[in-house]
């Protein structure tokens, strides 16, 4: 696996390189949980656990297929490490992560650079893209996501930074609930593009379930900076084996919601 460590910053981190050429690669900085919170010398290993990372790891192991492929082949991968001295991401941290890596790898394509993450790395992927903004063409944050406030969340509409959140129907740490009403919140902002998917899972199941499913991937590849509009979320869609039953309010489920700018989906 093409992969290289740097410990010079707060957080060290791998940078994972396109395995096929790619001349002005995308670029994708995933944080990870709380659990994989490790010291400089499980940089190689911790940051493998989660997301992206387990994609990647999943490829280095020779399961080169579906997502596997897509992380591995054709994105750059910026994975920070938590030290396990600290309990949540500070932007101002991972995007020094970040501009010392779109400094050491000029060729990336600065128009595509996305910032995901899983429970703390989820609402670490929020606060990363409310530091900066402009950086970021997507933030998809999985599990992590409640209390910020409307000035933060305006931010990224007016970067016109659009967001996939997810949630887990039987997550308990961090319900569903709790996404809804943060996604609820940026709607209510003129010109927000949001989404959120709730799959039927718990918390851990957040953990990987978001990033194995090729039309996140498909999304991400349409979010640019570059003048593009940002994709339009559909209604409802059938994820891998995730069942892709609407439910309607009465059983206090998400009600989907048309339009270009924002929508739900329970699958």
């Amino acid at each position: 696996m093409t992969s290289k460590s740097y410990t010079d910053l707060y957080y060290p981190y791998q940078v994972h390189e396109p395995e096929k050429t790619v001349s002005s690669p995308p670029a994708i900085m995933f944080l990870h949980g709380h659990g994989s919170r490790g010291d400089k010398s499980a940089v190689n290993e911790n940051v493998y656990w989660d997301g992206v990372g387990w994609l990647l790891r999943e490829y280095s192991k020779g399961n080169k297929t579906g997502t596997n492929v897509i992380a591995a082949e054709q994105y750059l991968t910026i994975l920070p490490l938590m030290p396990l001295t600290d309990d949540d991401w500070i932007a101002s941290h991972t995007m020094e992560v970040m501009k010392a890596v779109l400094a050491k790898y000029s060729s990336i394509d600065k128009a595509r650079v996305h910032v995901g993450g899983y429970s703390r790395g989820g609402w670490g992927s929020w606060r990363t893209a409310f530091a900066s903004p402009t950086t970021f063409a997507s933030c998809i944050p999985a599990a992590g996501s409640g209390g910020f406030t409307d000035d933060q969340l305006k931010s990224l509409v007016t970067a016109k930074v659009p967001v996939w959140a997810w949630a887990g129907d039987s997550d308990t740490k961090v319900p569903k609930a709790q996404v809804e009403s943060t996604v609820d919140q940026m709607k209510k902002i003129s010109g927000a593009v949001v989404q959120i998917t709730v799959i039927h899972g718990d918390h851990t199941t957040m953990s990987k379930e978001p990033w194995v499913e090729p039309q996140t991937w498909e999304w991400i590849a349409n979010q640019n900076r570059d003048g593009s509009p940002a994709a339009s979320s559909s209604n409802s869609s059938s994820l891998g084996n995730s069942s892709s039953t609407s439910l309607d309010d009465s059983s206090g489920s998400i009600s989907t919601s048309g339009g270009s700018s924002s929508g739900s989906q329970t699958l």
